[in-house]
């Protein structure tokens, strides 16, 4: 996609349900194709496709909040409303194996508290280029998905608990503390870094976002050169070669 952005958005299970129907009237499901040509929005984080992006929309399915891909609006362009492509050809597909993959243009993936995956996606969000070519895979008719897809390795929470004035970032409290905080007047947003099967989230002022990239590059390059491989044994267990930092 180069310079070109794409963007990731959510369609309500309302909305799927009304407008996600087959021509005898039932509403489509895994390996239908719902032709749509439009996504209704006028929301701020759609501008970047403006130059002509692909947006992947996604719906939250019951009874376990299935996360599934239900079409890819190719090439769009702004209409009154929102944005207008070509009819959507991409099978509908269950993307829930790759929440872990996804990554979004600010570092920050997929992460939400039981039961409330939609809500925690409800603001569109910019796709990595990485982000964009496994989607395409995963959506194309005939294409093979990469077998890391198919199998994710498991990616271990550097966090650990922490007292603070910040919400803490472990893994028992990830859920609870939001993308967001207010401390002492300073707004912080949280962001995630990710290397050798390892993720480790922090907070980053709100004023240093224009720079948050090379700011999880850096603490992932240290990452990279702190953190031996993880080790898995014949057990299923896994070990780290060496104390996380």
């Amino acid at each position: 996609m180069g310079d070109v952005a794409s963007v990731f958005a959510v369609v309500s299970k309302k909305v799927y349900e009304s407008d996600a129907r087959s021509s005898a009237g039932k509403v489509l499901t895994l390996g239908g194709v719902w032709k749509t040509d439009t996504y209704k929005s006028t929301h701020a984080a759609l501008k970047p496709l403006a130059d002509g992006g692909h947006l992947f929309l996604v719906t939250v399915r019951p009874p376990t909040e299935a996360l599934w891909l239900i079409a890819v609006l190719r090439d769009v362009k702004a209409a009154t409303g929102g944005w207008k492509s070509t009819p959507n050809s991409t099978p509908i597909t269950d993307i829930t194996s790759l929440k872990s993959k996804i990554r979004f243009a600010t570092g920050t993936g997929i992460t939400a508290a039981k039961g409330k995956l939609g809500m925690s996606l409800q603001t569109p969000r910019a796709l990595t280029d990485g982000d964009v070519k496994l989607l395409l895979s995963v959506g194309t008719p005939g294409a093979a998905m990469p077998a890391d897809a198919l199998a994710p390795a498991k990616i271990y929470h550097l966090n650990a608990h922490e007292a603070g004035p910040l919400p803490c970032l472990c893994a028992i409290h990830l859920a609870a503390a939001g993308e967001r905080v207010v401390v002492d007047g300073e707004a912080f947003v949280r962001r995630e870094a990710r290397a050798k099967d390892r993720v480790l989230y922090y907070w980053l002022p709100e004023v240093s976002a224009p720079s948050e990239k090379a700011v999880r590059l850096a603490i992932e390059r240290r990452m990279r050169t702190k953190l031996a491989n993880v080790v898995v044994h014949s057990g299923g267990s896994a070990d780290d070669e060496e104390d996380d930092e």
